[in-house]
């Protein structure tokens, strides 16, 4: 151990003795630099100080002596970051916009990635997420649901699955316990909790005899137990009423619980409170269906297994299932936020092209920074520094650049990402999941270390190649760029013009697309509408038709109401309930009988909202259960169903009744269509029926108005108290704003595309700017013969420009071929515009081509200024 010691102690000496050796050394070298400096002119102080600056505290002397081990290479890299540190701090102009810009691009991409990050790759929070499967029936939309027999079939029928349990969403008032409170909640089946492999943290999980109709069994979220029933531990087996009527509480959820993952339920109910007609009728398809698959049984399997019971299903019950010939399965976590994948990660695309072009332009700066600096380089090269230590220096530089840049962007995430979240529309699930964690924090710093490689390396690599006799031979040379470098320079400002026309293109075409959606017609004028929505399910003894009545006589009594009347489902509510139909006189296959959107309204209805009655009458109050039973269908219903023929007299029968069997109803009137599942959605056969003659839904109010609607809120919630204080009212809103909301999600691409792809020209702007300015700058010796020669100011102008222009036209027409092919991917998220449409793509390049040659005017109208007599009298 003692001469293990000694000999650590001999080698300190010996170490130290070789520093003081090359220190020797090294001053040797920073004499004769500043001896060559002083030739022209310098004072000795400032040659002493620039030559130690030049020739810095790395040299190849000293990676010659420690080449070899751990600590050399540490000590080495510690001293290319202090003195890359110097540097920067040297050079702060440069320094500001490089961190700067970084800060922008890392932090755009950070915020992004964190969405990303909460909405699509966060596991669902359940055991095993991995196992859960949707079940949905092929032939429906995305998420189509299923029937109460089909569920029951698939549980005993297939060998794959360890459970299957159905749920479907509902509204419930929660009384007796302080004023109504108005609570979503899902009925489910009894295996859910099983399905998920969850627990309640009091009580006892859902029983097979919760689903006996009849059974009213309730568990509650642990927000709801807490805020509503103060955290009461004696809840578990007391009642409580929900909708009038007594529920069991079994059990209160554990805290951070939710299921669905993208719901806001506040409790879950037993299937024993469904009715009796949809847990018999397999047509009834209002259920979704959730399965967990068996430990080492694949997807593959699991979908052959469901097929083979679909097409025995199809083959048992041809009048219901003709169409379901197969199963959809598809991960839980897919089926929650499939709709939302290709806007965010075009999205994120968008940001990377934002960060790539912000990489272009600080390669663009260190290669001008670089060729300032070829003394220097030189210094230490003729001092024995190879092509990899220099490399190593620079690019140590750009790393320090990229850390404090992805810092700054780190930070600007952290407090721009709430920003973000508040301009998520509602239709993006899982958007509380989404915070800087872990794994964004990870992403964050490896894209750093990507971006210094990718704005370092090259430009590191040129000024590697530097000829140590020509910046040497003589002192007063002044830099200048070679052939090579300046053909680089061109390619990086084709490269970001190409980039930039790219997200022109895209942001371009989401903008037009969503100006054409708020300019559709719905087919009625929202304008000066108010709606709302209350439960009557939480009021005694109340006759539902005689409140809607009262209700809407008293508000249209109301000043500055002009019209009331009520509707089920409210427009643009996201609420597209449809039924089977049945027209006399013709007959359908089994199960290829056609279905069509169903609107329940009061009299008066169509007035209210400026729709148009072209033919026939409206209803009226003696449309009731009573007398005849009729509907009025629109144009794309006649267009569809009765071509070349009158509808007028003509029987239909709708699916849904209200007890025994489905009516046939006239068609007493014809409406225009209308779009009321949402504007991007085409006009669809739909027909009405009177609600007095289907009371079962509750219908949404809509008033109206002779001004605000917003105005008349307060009055509205007036004559709700005084007919029933019982009556939970909710949602009011005007149908203006429910209009914007259903367009949320196009509203959302348009703005953050056109936001970053609006960043991505500037920063392209400026690029342009920059190269252009060294560029006159290297040229100012050119400019001044050629001005001397007689070139005027206008020719200079036009060699200025044009040559600045050469490289941004290149660059406008492969972005112009890569825009055409990249477009195509945004085309399911377009309304009434082709990806290609020549109209967008003809503006952005104008409008790009007028940006650059802003850019590049300002120094071509320096260049003018150059005074020849100058120039040449320095020559």
């Amino acid at each position: 151990m003692m001469k293990k010691i000694i000999a650590g102690v001999k080698s300190l000496f010996r170490k130290e003795q070789l520093n003081r050796e090359l220190d020797e050394e090294m001053q040797g070298f920073i004499e004769a630099a500043a001896e060559r400096k002083m030739l022209s002119g310098m004072s000795r102080e400032q040659a002493l100080r620039e030559a130690r600056m030049e020739i810095g505290s790395t040299t190849g002397v000293r990676d010659q002596v420690y080449a070899s081990g751990w600590e050399s290479v540490l000590e080495s890299l510690w001293q290319d970051f202090r003195y890359g540190m110097r540097m920067l701090r040297k050079n702060p102009g440069f320094s500001c916009v490089a961190i700067l810009t970084l800060a922008l691009g890392i932090g755009a991409n950070t915020a992004i990635f964190s969405v990303i990050n909460g909405v699509l790759l966060h596991p669902l929070p359940y055991q095993h997420p991995e196992q859960l499967y949707s079940v949905q029936e092929k032939g429906g939309g995305w998420g189509s649901s299923t029937s109460y027999p089909n569920v029951a079939d698939w549980r005993s029928q297939n060998h794959v699955f360890t459970g299957i349990a159905s749920y479907h969403g509902d509204y419930f008032t929660l009384t007796g316990n302080g004023d109504p409170a108005h609570l979503w909640g899902e009925v489910v089946s009894s295996d859910l909790l099983n399905v998920l492999e969850e627990h309640p943290l009091r009580g006892r999980d859902f029983e097979a005899k919760d689903d006996e109709m009849g059974v009213h069994s309730v568990l509650l979220s642990h927000a709801l137990w807490r805020q509503q029933f103060h955290s009461d531990e004696g809840i578990v087996g007391r009642g409580i009423t929900l909708d009038q009527q007594s529920f069991t509480v079994i059990g209160v959820m554990p805290p951070g619980f939710t299921f669905p993952a993208n719901s806001a339920a506040q409790l879950w109910v037993g299937m024993g409170i469904d009715p009796e007609s949809p847990r018999r009728h397999r047509g009834n398809r209002w259920l979704n269906a959730i399965a967990r698959l068996k430990p080492g049984v694949t997807a593959e399997q699991a979908q052959a297994d469901m097929d083979v019971i679909a097409q025995r299903l199809a083959r048992q019950f041809p009048e219901n299932n003709a169409r379901s010939t197969s199963i959809r399965l598809m991960p839980q976590l897919e089926r929650l936020v499939g709709p939302s994948r290709l806007p965010l990660m075009i999205l994120l695309g968008v940001v990377a092209g934002v960060l790539l072009i912000g990489c272009v332009n600080l390669a663009n700066l260190s290669l001008a920074r670089n060729l300032e600096r070829q003394k220097e380089i030189a210094v230490r090269a003729a001092l024995g520094a190879g092509r990899r230590r220099l490399i190593t220096q620079l690019l140590s530089e750009s790393m320090l650049l990229a850390l404090l840049g992805g810092g700054a962007g780190i930070s600007l995430a952290a407090w721009g990402t709430p920003s973000l979240l508040s301009v998520v529309p509602k239709v993006i699930p899982r958007a509380s999941e989404v915070g800087l964690d872990g794994r964004v924090l990870a992403f964050a710093i490896l894209l750093s270390a990507v971006t210094a490689l990718l704005f370092g390396l090259l430009p590191a690599y040129q000024a590697s190649k530097t000829d140590i006799l020509v910046p040497l031979n003589d002192a007063r040379q002044t830099t200048s760029s070679s052939r090579g470098q300046r053909r680089f320079r061109g390619l990086l400002v084709t490269l970001e013009s190409a980039l930039a026309v790219v997200l022109l293109a895209g942001a371009g075409l989401l903008v037009t697309s969503y100006l054409k959606l708020l300019r559709a017609d719905p087919g009625f004028d929202p304008h000066g509408l108010l709606t709302f929505d209350f439960d009557l399910r939480g009021s005694e003894n109340v006759q539902e038709i005689e409140f809607y009545n009262q209700l809407l006589s008293q508000l249209q009594q109301t000043s500055g109401v002009k019209a009331a009347a009520a509707t089920w489902p409210l427009p643009f509510s996201g609420d597209e309930p449809q039924s089977g139909i049945q027209i006399e006189g013709r007959t359908f296959p089994p199960g290829q009988a056609p279905t069509a959107p169903i609107r329940i309204v009061t009299p008066g209805y169509f007035g209210a909202v400026g729709m148009r009655l072209l033919q026939g009458r409206d209803f009226t109050e003696h449309d009731t259960l009573s007398s005849t039973q009729v509907m009025i269908v629109d144009e794309a219903f006649v267009h569809t169903y009765f071509p070349n023929e009158n509808p007028m007299g003509k029987h239909v029968q709708a699916s849904l009744t209200v007890k025994g069997a489905p009516p046939w109803r006239e068609i007493v009137g014809v409406v225009n269509s209308t779009k009321e599942a949402g504007l991007a959605e085409d006009f669809r056969p739909q027909y009405y029926i009177p609600y007095p003659q289907l009371p079962g839904p509750q219908p949404s109010v809509v008033v109206k108005t002779e001004g605000d609607p917003q105005a008349l809120a307060p009055a509205v919630r007036s004559i709700m108290n005084s007919m029933d204080k019982n009556v939970a009212l909710y949602d009011v809103e005007s149908m203006d704003s429910l209009a914007t909301a259903s367009a949320a999600r196009e509203r959302f691409n348009a703005l953050l595309v056109g936001l970053f792809a609006s960043l991505a020209l500037t920063l392209a702007a400026i690029g342009i700017y920059g190269v252009m300015s060294y560029t006159v700058g290297q040229a100012t010796r050119e400019i001044g013969i050629r001005m001397a020669l007689g070139a005027r100011a206008a020719d200079v102008m036009k060699l200025t420009i044009g040559g600045g222009l050469k490289n941004v036209i290149a660059g406008l027409a492969l972005g112009l071929v890569a825009a055409l092919a990249l477009t195509r991917v945004m085309e399911s998220l377009l309304y009434k515009i082709g990806a290609n449409d020549p109209f967008t793509l003809l503006a952005v390049c104008v409008f790009f081509i007028i940006v650059a040659t802003m850019a590049c005017y300002i120094p071509a109208r320096r260049a003018t200024k150059v005074d020849p007599l100058i120039v040449l009298r320095y020559e």
